[in-house]
């Protein structure tokens, strides 16, 4: 079997591992500042500010969802319908409930802040980690997943971040081994890291559990648009959605809160791109969300969020991403010939030939007439992309799960 596609991503990051170290290791002096919120490290849930009951809304509104980390729930509505929260097991059938209410979505922080997961000397700790993800075994809450309202399972902020680990990075085997955890209890929820999926990429397997990174755009990045396609194109190299967003409150020069300007004019760059899923800034605050011209660029934001591509966060889900080189791909159960198969169908590749990819491993030559087949023969999901022949120009991943 021939691995060209891979390895060719596997000796780019090489030959860029010694850059790749080096921004690791000033990571501590540059980092976003973000941690999870909502509940202090004992456990207790934290209130959030009371707010003025915004419109109601029945449904979600259509588009991705926009919003905040911490959004309080009485702030879903007209605007806001996106978030990062952390809620106690106890609470999490209400709020869930009162969120979709209002139109919302939710990305869940199961396991809280990172200090309740770091052993005695600040590192990760996989196994405090499985426990934090325990107190939820026994609240059912499958019906959220199915219907949209929760976007995913947000397992771990910045594990890239030196100092959040004491010098001592979460790297792609163990994210992969988080997200088969998760998947064990909660098989169709969307597993989210908060990462840039360059540093996913570092490691050279495959990704089958994991189904999200994400980009979340400070100045000190440079242009907006070229920093949305360089995170999308990293993420569709691995088969992943990409969640994206602005620091808000410390993405300006020195760590400074982004003025108004800077959050229209960045967060429309970053809404261009079609593929991201969701729209979720760091993070929320009253006062500043509540200036007049901050409330007027967010309002602009929600407004392309609506208009925006809907988009799923799931790996598996076999909604098409289309992909910037415009090769679109869709993957589907079906029968042939009496047998249970793949069937591929795409549009958008140049050329008579395209080569296909399952799970990251090429697998065969086939006529760029747009119909292919694929035969797994065990259960699990399957990962496939298809690229002009030769060439690293490829479509979107898309995925199947067979039973």
């Amino acid at each position: 079997m021939t691995y060209l596609f891979k390895l060719a991503r596997r000796r780019a990051y090489q030959r860029a591992l010694p850059l790749i170290l080096l921004a690791a290791a000033l990571a501590g002096c540059n980092s976003d500042g973000l941690t999870n919120s909502g509940e202090d490290p004992a456990g207790t849930p934290a209130s959030p500010p009371a707010a003025p009951t915004p419109q109601f809304a029945t449904s979600f509104r259509g588009g991705i969802p926009f919003g905040t980390w911490a959004l309080p729930t009485s702030y879903f509505g007209e605007v806001y319908n996106g978030a990062v929260r952390n809620i106690w097991p106890g609470e999490l059938l209400s709020e869930l409930a009162a969120i979709k209410g209002r139109g919302g979505r939710v990305v869940l922080a199961l396991a809280g802040n990172e200090d309740n997961f770091k052993d005695a000397d600040g590192h990760f700790s996989l196994s405090m980690w499985k426990a934090r993800v325990d107190r939820f075994r026994n609240v059912n809450f499958s019906s959220y997943i199915d219907d949209g309202t929760i976007i995913g399972h947000y397992m771990i902020d910045e594990p890239n971040d030196p100092v959040n680990w004491t010098n001592q990075l979460v790297t792609g085997p163990t994210l992969e081994a988080m997200a088969a955890y998760s998947k064990q209890i909660w098989p169709r929820m969307a597993t989210v890291v908060r990462v840039e999926p360059g540093y996913l990429a570092q490691w050279s397997g495959i990704y089958d559990k994991l189904d999200v990174a994400w980009a979340q755009y400070v100045t000190r990045k440079g242009d907006p648009a070229d920093y949305i396609r360089r995170n999308v194109s990293d993420a569709q190299k691995l088969g992943l959605a990409l969640i994206t967003g602005l620091n808000i409150s410390k993405g300006g020069p020195d760590q400074t809160p982004l003025s108004a300007s800077v959050v229209q004019s960045a967060g429309s760059a970053l809404l261009a791109a079609d593929y991201p899923c969701a729209f979720i800034s760091w993070e929320f605050d009253d006062r500043y969300l509540s200036r007049s011209e901050i409330k007027s660029a967010m309002s602009v934001l929600s407004q392309k969020a609506e208009a925006h591509s809907t988009r799923s966060c799931s790996s598996s889900s076999p909604i098409a991403l289309p992909s910037e080189t415009g090769i679109v791909l869709s993957a589907a159960q079906s029968t042939k010939d009496g047998e249970e198969v793949v069937k591929l169908t795409w549009s958008g590749a140049s050329g008579t030939l395209v080569d296909l990819y399952r799970n990251g491993n090429y697998s065969r030559t086939t006529q760029n007439d747009g119909l292919a087949f694929a035969y797994p023969q065990r259960a699990g999901t399957y990962t496939y992309k298809v690229c002009e022949a030769g060439k690293a120009t490829c479509s979107n991943s898309a995925s199947v799960t067979r039973n």
